[in-house]
Parts: structure tokens; sequence; C-alpha cells
């Protein structure tokens, strides 16, 4: 969970205006459901999940 929260804390989007980026994952509790195996509220973190990984690990 810690390395999903590091890896989140660079994820950027571009700013509307174009000049900079915002960093939506900052601020930000991740939420873990453990049913599904993914964080529930910032999507953009599951990218970095290895299902196959987990469930050898379990």
């Amino acid at each position: 969970m810690a390395n999903l929260a590091i890896r989140g804390n660079d994820i950027r989007e571009p700013k509307s205006n174009g000049n900079g980026f915002n960093y939506p994952d900052r601020y930000i509790e991740l939420l873990w459901d453990n049913k599904d195996m993914k964080v529930s509220n910032f999507e953009a973190v599951n990218q970095f999940i290895k299902l196959n990984t987990l469930k050898d690990a379990i």
C-alpha cells in the first residue's frame, strides 16, 4: 500500500490553462478494497497493481 501511495503521488495531469500540472493524488487517503484487490477511490494507481503476484502471495 505504501508503494501505491508513493507512486500515486507522482501521477500528474496538465492544468486546464496549459500552465503546469495538477497532482490529484496528493492529500488523498487511498482506500483499499480487499475483495476486488484494488484501490477504490483513485483509479489511476490501480495501474501499478500486479494481480497475479498478489494472488500467488496469498
